[in-house]
């Protein structure tokens, strides 16, 4: 689909980030694959989870009774996924942790939504108060470690930008978890946040100003948390990308000399039972995943049979409506719709939808029709309008005489009634006969509706021409 529209349907869209992975099959192969762009995600084998003992911190708004209660874990259990383009851990597929509270202070990050379109809409605002959350997962992946390896430019197939991100995220010194169990989470510590600018990326600063102990915390790690709370700070930075720490300096450093991309991490590997349960979780997830995609694709199946069928009771005179849509997914919607009953077909890249968006022929703002006979679509029109005219800036109807009889028509008197809505005195115009080229039937509509050449441009204007075109 053009420009990041997906039918929702659809089972190609429901993949999850494992299952669109490589999965190499230990740590060895990760590191040889991990570089590469053929496929951006690159599942984390679980022999390159580290047992932990140390403490690391992890924010989030949520209430503290919630978190104590249930721990962390990610939207998808089926396995870790890091992403060779942000240089990060997919946030979908584990628990991300870190080992400076300032970083941890970040989060939820504040974006300039009028500047960044790599946002996820739902994301939302950063609030001022948050919660840290101080964490001692069992078992973690080192993500910190792989960001140093790119930015020392040592792995295969890597290319400068990726050297770029991964040294521009080691101030964030990531740790990834496939999970933190409740007795895991220590304690909270609410911040308060002011920050120097539009988004995150210029840093601000934070005051601590509550401290939140999980009843259910593990004993063994308490010691280990008064010793980090008797040097709390009250009032901290938050970094931006500039604020490496020497360690992360001295670890690239070590990469760039040694040149040993496939260096394993050091560290002990989990326990048979910590390692147990991650792979039943892992299993657990996936078998739910295969199931609930083999249920896409029989409801995809039922939707495409449906919407294929060309005819669906359509008649020559079934009456057309014509609708204005204007969120331009919906309407890239119908589009589909309208390509699949004529073609019988979802494959991408059809020829009114590439013509109309892929080649940027299409001006950003304009106004999406759609024609409907009954519940089917049989047609579609875009206009922009411009000083002094509505300009149409493509019809699409259907090849079918029965089906397409009033539908290009209709979709032209719709022109004229915007034409005439917006003080252009039912003026329209096209940029020639090709505009309207698909149109069969009603067919010839340059010539058939009363279009004259002026200059380069197609013209109507329907009034004082009803002797010669009686449909005006």
């Amino acid at each position: 689909m053009p420009n990041g529209y997906e039918n929702p349907l659809n089972p190609a869209n429901q993949g999850t980030p494992y299952e669109a992975a490589k999965k190499p099959k230990d740590e060895t192969q990760f590191y040889n694959q991990v570089g590469s762009g053929v496929k951006a995600l690159t599942a984390v084998p679980n022999d390159m989870l580290r047992a932990n003992e140390s403490l690391y911190y992890r924010s989030d708004d949520r209430p503290t009774s919630e978190i104590f209660r249930d721990g962390f874990a990610p939207r998808d259990e089926q396995g870790i996924v890091y992403r060779l383009m942000k240089q990060d851990i997919h946030p979908h597929t584990a628990v991300c942790v870190t080992g400076s509270l300032d970083a941890a202070a970040l989060f939820p990050v504040k974006v300039d939504r009028s500047k960044s379109a790599d946002i996820d809409p739902s994301q939302k605002e950063a609030p001022e108060e948050t919660r840290i959350y101080v964490v001692a997962p069992k078992a973690l992946f080192d993500t910190h470690d792989v960001q140093a390896r790119f930015a020392a430019r040592i792995m295969p197939d890597q290319g400068a930008e990726q050297q770029t991100m991964g040294q521009g995220n080691l101030y964030g010194q990531e740790r990834a978890a496939q999970s933190i169990a409740p007795e895991d989470v220590l304690c909270a510590i609410t911040v308060k946040r002011t920050w120097r600018g539009a988004d995150y990326t210029e840093g601000g600063s934070y005051t601590i100003t509550g401290v939140e102990g999980n009843p259910g915390a593990d004993p063994r790690h308490l010691e280990t948390l008064k010793a980090m709370m008797s040097g709390l700070q009250e009032n901290g930075k938050l970094p931006t990308s500039a604020d490496i720490p020497k360690s992360a300096h001295d670890l690239v450093d070590a990469y760039a000399k040694s040149r040993d991309y496939t260096t394993h991490v050091g560290g002990q590997k989990p326990g048979a039972e910590v390692l147990e349960a991650i792979q039943e979780a892992q299993t657990t997830a996936r078998e739910s995943a295969a199931e609930r995609m083999e249920t896409a694709r029989e409801q995809w199946r039922v939707w495409k049979d449906a919407i294929s069928n060309p005819d669906q009771g359509i008649a020559a005179d079934t009456p057309v409506t014509v609708r204005r849509i204007d969120d331009k997914n919906a309407f890239l919607g119908e589009i589909e719709k309208f390509e699949m009953r004529m073609t019988n077909t979802d494959e991408v890249g059809s020829q009114p939808r590439k013509k109309l968006y892929d080649t940027g022929d299409n001006s950003e703002n304009a106004q999406g029709y759609v024609a409907y006979k009954g519940d089917a679509v049989v047609g579609w029109m875009t206009l922009t309008a411009e000083d002094r005219t509505v300009r149409i800036e493509k019809i699409c109807s259907d090849s079918n005489p029965l089906h397409d009889r009033g539908v290009g028509q209709a979709l032209i008197v719709q022109a004229v009634e915007e034409s005439r809505a917006t003080g252009k005195g039912g003026e329209i115009s096209v940029d020639s006969a090709d505009a309207l080229k698909y149109g069969r039937v009603d067919g010839r509509l340059f010539n058939h509706m009363g279009f004259h050449m002026d200059g380069d441009n197609g013209k109507l204007h329907p009034y004082g021409r009803s002797s010669d075109y009686p449909q005006w």
